[in-house]
């Protein structure tokens, strides 16, 4: 199976410096054979398109915006983390690959992304994930089982993880849309889901058992994140990274606001 992916990246004015060198670190380590194509979601003001095709280089004719309220009219009243959870999802509609890689402007190729990242030799999307039990977001993930109608307790022992980059099957997405009360968003809003583990329970639901569907295989490396470290943390967590398996790494704008003067030194060598 030679399988393309779609990539879909849902960024807001503040991340736009983040967006750059997610579209930089494209440019130099996409292979044209991996990427059908780069969604460019816009959730609130409208970034800057020319200077960030510029950015992309080869891929930018690859690159296509779409704005939040071409996908959904989601009340300006909702805040960021809900609006960009339901985007993630409905941009599926968009998407004629069979599967697209969720993004957020934090996630940076720092090596060649290859084949084996996504997918097995045999085709089956990589996933990895870990017990809830003692996780802030326990109460989130079983509120969502809750509304699938799955064993929040198994969720809980284990379930996919929170982060990107995540792939989703686009007919996945597809099936699970259409399944819930119309509109989707409203209904994803007003039951306080979340992306995805209401993709996770949804597919444990009506896709795994389904004999000879098996989509996933739980064996993507972890790609490593910043979030609150000092300059010796970052320095372990950069050595880390290139040794863990994915190309990608993780810089979130408010981490990198907390780091000290040596902390963003270490950062930028790296």
């Amino acid at each position: 199976m030679s399988r393309s992916y779609t990539f879909a990246t849902v960024v807001c004015e503040e991340d736009f410096e983040l967006m750059r060198l997610q579209a930089r670190s494209f440019r130099l380590h996409a292979p044209d054979h991996l990427v059908a194509q780069i969604f460019v979601v816009e959730n609130g003001r409208r970034v800057s398109q020319d200077s960030l095709l510029r950015e992309y280089g080869r891929l930018a004719d690859k690159v296509r915006f779409v704005h939040a309220s071409d996908l959904a009219p989601i009340p300006p009243s909702v805040g960021g983390w809900w609006s960009q959870q339901v985007l993630k999802l409905l941009i599926a509609k968009h998407v004629w690959t069979d599967a697209y890689v969720a993004l957020d402007a934090k996630n940076h190729l720092i090596a060649p992304m290859a084949r084996k990242f996504f997918e097995t030799s045999s085709g089956q999307l990589r996933m990895n994930g870990y017990g809830y039990k003692d996780h802030p977001l326990r109460g989130a993930l079983e509120r969502t089982a809750r509304f699938v109608g799955v064993d929040s307790g198994k969720c809980v022992d284990f379930s996919w993880r929170t982060s990107t980059p995540f792939s989703f099957a686009t007919e996945i997405v597809w099936q699970m849309i259409a399944s819930m009360k119309q509109p989707f968003w409203k209904t994803f809003l007003d039951e306080q889901l979340t992306e995805f583990f209401l993709y996770a329970c949804w597919t444990r639901k009506h896709w795994l058992t389904i004999p000879g569907r098996a989509t996933y295989e739980m064996s993507q490396p972890f790609t490593k994140q910043l979030w609150d470290s000092n300059a010796g943390e970052i320095a372990d967590l950069c050595r880390d990274a290139w040794t863990s398996g994915s190309p990608f790494f993780s810089t979130h704008r408010r981490g990198m606001a907390k780091l000290d003067v040596a902390g963003r030194a270490a950062l930028a060598r790296f």
